[in-house]
């Protein structure tokens, strides 16, 4: 891939069956392992995936993000997703590209009347989108990881007042990694 990008050429689109073996490549160096892209690959083959987007520059695919069903411990009436993983190649971090995929993933579940999204990941990235701290809100991630990494973006007005008390679950297929 060349190293130079250009902005101007960025299109973010829903991911096409004709992208799985270059997202699958993506995930693999932007992780420097196989399981970001066996996961995407199971979600995908298991249809938990509800929006899957790449990010391409100059037809090439720079960055990929999904968003998967989530569940509580109980039957509840909202519904909620969960944004990983979300990859930028290594030669174009740093560039937007990542803000631009998490922006349009909660466009899309706007779009779909998603009430919530959750997120495990770095506390001093997505605050910017508007996710907070799970804890404060008194729900609690199925895995033991730190509070200020688990966060949730409300995008219904009660959300966060009915999952209150709850634990939350990615789909089985993360815990298969």
């Amino acid at each position: 891939m060349q190293t130079k990008f250009n902005e101007a050429n960025l299109t973010i689109r829903d991911e096409l069956e004709q992208d799985y073996q270059k997202v699958f490549n993506l995930n693999q160096m932007a992780f420097g392992q196989n399981s970001e892209a066996e996961l995407v690959d199971k979600l995908r083959q298991n249809k938990v995936n509800t929006v899957s987007l790449v990010a391409e520059a100059d037809k090439e695919t720079v960055g990929h993000i999904m968003l998967s069903e989530m569940h509580t411990s109980d039957s509840i009436s909202v519904k909620i997703l969960g944004l990983a993983p979300m990859a930028v190649h290594p030669d174009c971090q740093q560039k937007g590209i990542g803000s631009k995929l998490v922006y349009e993933a909660i466009s899309r579940a706007k779009s779909k009347s998603i009430d919530a999204i959750f997120v495990l990941g770095y506390p001093t990235y997505y605050p910017k989108f508007g996710f907070q701290s799970a804890k404060q809100h008194n729900i609690v991630s199925e895995y033991d990881v730190p509070d200020d990494t688990f966060m949730v973006l409300s995008l219904s007005n009660n959300a966060l007042e009915i999952l209150s008390g709850k634990t939350v679950r990615y789909s089985k297929e993360f815990s298969e990694l």
